[in-house]
């Protein structure tokens, strides 16, 4: 993974439960899970802040890569991305990928000024995106 960090534990969060289910299957296809890698799956904003922001965040629960969808009900991406600056990281903070359906210029365009997001993916996620992941050669 990119700096030396290994890949451990990925956050996915997203309303869509067939989203997590395509996802894992791609991870899997591209060789992630045979890797022990742990996939925490957040079905919305708040269950993903929660676990971030546990008081102290323990390294082994802390992801290295977020995976967010924009659109969800209550809590979008925007807000999570408004909470998660407020988040104290001690030593390494999580890579965000934005994995949306959206493709208005707008959001992408506004995705850009925040400089915790990695990327502004389109749903769905190859398994060529998680090889990429996996060997550390998507940008960050």
């Amino acid at each position: 993974m990119r700096g030396g960090v290994d890949l451990t534990r990925i956050m996915m969060v997203d309303d869509d439960y067939a989203a997590h289910i395509f996802h894992k299957i791609m991870m899997e296809e591209a060789g992630l899970l045979d890797k022990n890698i742990f996939i925490d799956e957040c079905y919305s904003v708040e269950e993903a802040l929660m676990k971030l922001s546990k008081n102290p965040i323990q390294k082994n629960e802390l992801p290295e890569v977020i995976l967010i969808d924009l659109n969800m009900p209550r809590k979008n991406g925007w807000d999570f991305l408004e909470a998660f600056k407020q988040i104290e990281f001690n030593e390494f903070k999580p890579y965000i990928y934005m994995v949306t359906n959206s493709e208005n210029p707008f959001d992408m365009r506004k995705v850009a000024k925040y400089k915790d997001v990695v990327a502004f993916k389109t749903k769905f996620l190859d398994q060529d995106f998680f090889r990429k992941l996996l060997d550390g050669s998507l940008p960050n």
